[in-house]
């Protein structure tokens, strides 16, 4: 931008991506997470983002698979209701909110799978950087994103969109 289009430097910024091939798995965190099962979300707490469906979904599954766990990383405004929400749910013990992560690629390596069921997306990174970790992703079909990254049963799962129990 600046060198075709004379934007001035006080006018961009850049925004790095969690993950790329200069970034390296921190060992010390892959043994210490390797013998937990857990699902990550990561991203904005945000009604966008409807992080509840999540978390009504991962009820649903808790007593099958009692040993998993539920890891929600990031910060925004619907984290007290959520907090709440899992509250409710019974799962304060099985939900845990990490708030905002700076390195992000061990949680996605360790994860079983990653979660995201936005009300609606445009190109969701989340789902290209846990799928260039090789771990699978689950998300709602939801307008725009999601459809143009998942290959249904290859790299991930489409989920009816708003439906607690496809997810």
């Amino acid at each position: 931008l600046k060198d075709n289009y004379l934007v001035k430097d006080n006018n961009l910024v850049v925004i790095g991506n969690p993950i790329s091939r200069h970034t390296a798995p921190n060992d010390q965190f892959i043994e210490a997470r390797r013998n937990e099962k857990y699902i990550l979300y990561v991203g904005r707490l945000v009604p966008q983002k409807s992080i509840h469906y999540s978390i009504k979904s991962f009820a649903m599954i808790n007593e099958k698979f009692p040993g998993l766990k539920f890891l929600i990383i990031g910060e925004g405004e619907c984290k007290n209701s959520l907090i709440k929400l899992a509250q409710e749910l019974g799962l304060e013990e099985k939900v845990e909110f990490l708030g905002h992560q700076v390195d992000t690629l061990n949680y996605y390596i360790n994860a079983e799978l990653t979660i995201l069921s936005s009300l609606y997306e445009g190109f969701p990174n989340v789902l290209l950087e846990s799928i260039a970790c090789g771990t699978p992703v689950v998300t709602f079909n939801c307008p725009s994103g999601p459809e143009d990254i998942v290959i249904d049963g290859i790299n991930g799962y489409l989920a009816n969109y708003l439906d607690e129990l496809d997810l």
